[in-house]
């Protein structure tokens, strides 16, 4: 297997799980895919350069689960349950839109808003292209595309990182999320841009709209939402598909130590401070997959989240009648 071409996922991958951070642009991965190495010729190239001699050592001896070490998730809960997450988690997010807004959607200290240059904002946009290649390349490798005459949603756009780069290539996009700061930032870059087939709309909106799309994605968002608002939005992101619609997704499937108990996090919320980790047990994402008639392509496991746990990336499509 490690004879094979590398790829683009490939080295994005690499660099999340041996050096904890992304690569520098996407001109850093065409670099390293110019000499066209096997995976086993890439591998060896990273633990050459004296970067791995720092970080790379611990991240490969700290890469372990134990998959006994998590328990009780609960996913379900009454409409007030859900409303009283969905408000808890519109308000740290809206914090953070006010507050860090850059930070809050890549989590390097050089994305403070204390400290942030200018420099810093034009690499944090060029790195949204990094994800939008490896989406294209994974949907590709299924048989699969961007729908260049159909629309895109993106849930949890943020300030739009992914989304500037993924409008491009579709004929509507359509950027959602919870947090108002991050829309309006978000809709003014997009005008600077002058991309405009982009609409930007907030999560309750749509949990109520009539919108069905080709394609709904949603990267290291689902993650921060407690597990019954993750269950919830995967299940509105199924029903926002057209017939043979696409669907991809990445979520932590288990966490280390984690546990989820609705009413006891109800009645305490979490303090705004810390970024919240959550996941939803892998089996439930099937379940949500069945009930909404969707087909699962494939279940790739991820590096996104590092060694704290098992990130999956979902690709599932709306069946044809």
């Amino acid at each position: 297997m490690a004879s094979r071409p590398a790829t683009a996922t490939d080295i994005v991958d690499c660099y999340r799980v041996i050096f904890n951070r992304e690569p520098e642009s996407a001109e850093v991965i065409s670099h390293h895919l110019a000499a066209k190495p096997t995976l086993s010729e890439f591998l060896k190239r990273v633990i050459s350069v004296p970067e791995f001699a720092w970080v790379g050592q611990r991240a490969f001896t700290s890469f372990a689960w134990n998959p006994g070490l998590y328990g009780r998730v609960d996913v379900t809960g009454s409409a007030s349950d859900i409303e009283t997450l969905v408000e808890h988690t519109r308000k740290v997010w809206a914090d953070y839109g006010d507050q860090d807004p850059f930070w809050s959607v890549l989590t390097n200290d050089k994305y403070h808003a204390s400290s942030i240059s200018q420099g810093d904002i034009n690499e944090f946009y060029a790195s949204g292209a990094i994800d939008c290649r490896e989406m294209e390349e994974t949907l590709r490798r299924v048989g699969l595309s961007l729908p260049a005459k159909g629309t895109a949603l993106d849930l949890g756009c943020g300030l739009g990182r992914i989304g500037e780069h993924v409008s491009k290539r579709v004929k509507e996009y359509v950027g959602v999320d919870i947090s108002p700061p991050h829309l309006r930032q978000a809709t003014e870059r997009f005008k600077h841009l002058g991309h405009e087939n982009a609409r930007f709309i907030l999560l309750p909106e749509l949990l109520k709209a009539d919108l069905k799309v080709d394609l709904a994605f949603s990267l290291i968002v689902l993650q921060h939402n407690p597990p019954p608002v993750i269950a919830l939005l995967i299940d509105r992101l199924c029903k926002l598909l057209k017939e043979e619609g696409i669907l991809y997704f990445q979520v932590p499937v288990a966490l280390t130590n984690y546990e989820f108990n609705l009413k006891e996090y109800a009645a305490s919320p979490p303090a705004h401070g810390l970024m919240e980790m959550h996941c939803i047990p892998q089996r439930e994402v099937y379940r949500l997959f069945e009930a909404n008639d969707c087909q699962v392509i494939e279940a790739l496991p991820d590096a996104r989240i590092g060694h704290i746990g098992l990130s999956y990336s979902f690709i599932a499509q709306k069946r044809k009648r």
